[in-house]
């Protein structure tokens, strides 16, 4: 897990502080807030301020939330409707599957959980929930990743040493994904090393801990044993999650839906109308955000 940053901590709390509260403030109140001197606290909101994130009345020295953050509180807002739009169908498909169900969305080099779905009262390495995140590795995203410009697959790609010291095998999976409209991401042949040790309390795999523990067993686990791109119909396999893509307005993949941790292996020939559902309702959010399947638009993919 990252190391947390007391510095980045304190800005945090600063514009969370301003957020709740009408009016501004001076430095000497901000840095009683977070309980550091002014000399520290000042370059912090210079920073701010210089990014549009915070105004200073310069004749009263008082700091403000400043005309930058309504472009990124309407980029949430954006975001949040996205994962209304989609928890219908995720319902849905967790009812009719009989398994968790949720949508991600790329945020940095992870993955946010915008939506999760789980009725089951087991628990299962992916049992998380919304605000949660893992890793944006691969083969975790391929799917999305599919859909993407060649810069963005080559970042994806990168993440991973083993990976991008021979990307090609992985750039032909991507195009078999396109091929498929859904990807399935399988539990390595020992489960075991991706599943919980059951002598832990639950304690230690709920939230961002789980999320963290995932991708360390991922980064431990051959990627061949994980992302499915050919479905043999007379094998099981032990699903870690089926997912297919979200579209906005251009035909760009904002998100994935999917579903994740069947409670039991799933026949080859089964997986294929699993996997097909799980496009199906991808198809359905992508409809009701008023985007484009990028299937469907003709457009330049560019080489980065």
């Amino acid at each position: 897990m990252a190391r947390r940053s007391p510095q980045t901590e304190r800005l945090v709390e600063m514009v969370e502080f301003l957020a709740d509260r009408t009016g501004a403030f001076r430095l000497a109140d901000l840095a009683r807030l977070v309980d550091a001197d002014k000399a520290t606290c000042l370059p912090m909101l210079a920073e701010l301020t210089r990014v549009g994130w915070l105004v200073k009345d310069p004749r009263k020295r008082t700091y403000r939330l400043g005309p930058k953050l309504v472009g990124i509180g309407a980029a949430a807002a954006h975001s949040l409707e996205i994962a209304e739009a989609a928890r219908p169908e995720l319902v849905a498909l967790s009812e009719e599957m009989d398994c968790a169900t949720g949508m991600l969305m790329p945020s940095g080099d992870d993955l946010i959980i915008a939506e999760w779905i789980n009725h089951r009262e087991r628990a299962a390495p992916m049992d998380l929930g919304p605000g949660d995140r893992v890793a944006f590795q691969p083969p975790i995203g391929a799917i999305l990743v599919a859909w993407s410009n060649f810069y963005q697959q080559n970042v994806w790609l990168n993440r991973d040493p083993v990976v991008a010291a021979d990307p090609s095998t992985y750039l032909a999976r991507l195009d078999a994904l396109r091929e498929s409209r859904f990807a399935v991401e399988q539990y390595p042949v020992s489960p075991t090393v991706m599943r919980p040790d059951s002598s832990r309390a639950d304690t230690e795999f709920y939230g961002e801990r789980r999320a963290a523990w995932l991708s360390d067993a991922m980064r431990r686990t051959p990627l061949d044993d994980m992302l499915v791109t050919t479905i043999v119909e007379a094998r099981y396999y032990e699903i870690l999650g089926v997912s297919a893509a979200v579209f906005d307005a251009a035909g760009s993949p904002v998100g994935t839906v999917g579903i994740a941790d069947p409670a039991k292996p799933v026949l080859g020939a089964e997986l294929h109308a699993i996997g097909e559902r799980v496009a199906l309702a991808a198809e359905k959010v992508t409809e009701h955000i008023g985007g484009q399947l990028a299937w469907k638009v003709s457009k330049p993919r560019c080489s980065g």
